[in-house]
């Protein structure tokens, strides 16, 4: 549990908030457009 400990595996730690930053740039728009989605089927 020691992410912080190895700074030699720094460039690993940067690819993994790079990853984390995409996983939650998908995460919000599959949310905005499963919110979208109801609100259509509600008009529709």
């Amino acid at each position: 549990m020691s992410i912080f400990y190895d700074f030699k595996d720094f460039k690993d730690f940067k690819e993994v908030l790079d990853f984390i930053r995409y996983f939650a740039k998908c995460a919000r728009v599959l949310l905005c457009l499963s919110t979208a989605g109801l609100t259509l089927g509600k008009f529709c």
